[in-house]
């Protein structure tokens, strides 16, 4: 993706997030819905769903500012930690999600959105620093979409969300809350 289809992309998925988001009802909001790919018997609530979007954003924020600066691999550069504790990638991030979630779990909407409102102007901000041949650059070991800078830029929003309400949807559906 290049600047123009990233800014579109970006602004269209927020609008789409926010209003997805804010046309629950505060039960729908409120109610458990998914279990936690870390700590079974934890549930997350659609509002813990869209929580964790602005932790992936900030995340997927740090990796591209590191790979701008140069660092080699970015990823390592923002979670030298990863795989240190012998867990693997993908369980030190559920580990991470969990956390996130629960220290989040008793903020309000609107203030969830207003931290997403500061976390999409420092996006804003790393997308305008970005020179128009870096968004076709592959970031080292990214495994998400094509691995581009453009690519991830965008994911924050909209890949991500609308695969995290597929989740929220399904969790309905099988606890017959559709």
């Amino acid at each position: 993706m290049n600047r123009t289809e990233t800014e579109a992309a970006l602004n269209r998925d927020r609008n789409w997030l926010l209003e997805t988001f804010t046309g629950l009802d505060e039960e729908r909001l409120l109610s458990p819905v998914t279990e936690s790919e870390h700590e079974p018997g934890f549930w997350w609530t659609p509002k813990d769903h869209f929580a964790h979007l602005i932790r992936g954003e900030r995340a997927f924020n740090e990796i591209l500012a590191a790979f701008a600066d140069g660092a080699p691999d970015p990823l390592r550069a923002v979670r030298p930690d990863m795989g240190s504790t012998g867990e693997s990638p993908l369980a030190y991030v559920n580990r991470g999600n969990d956390e996130f979630t629960k220290k989040h779990r008793d903020v309000p909407l609107t203030e969830l959105i207003r931290l997403g409102q500061e976390t999409r102007a420092q996006t804003f901000a790393l997308l305008a620093r970005l020179r128009d041949d870096q968004f076709e650059l592959r970031v080292p070991n990214a495994p998400w979409g094509d691995g581009t800078v453009g690519d991830l830029l965008s994911h924050n929003s909209g890949a991500h969300a609308r695969r995290h309400w597929g989740w929220i949807e399904a969790g309905w559906s099988q606890l017959g809350r559709s």
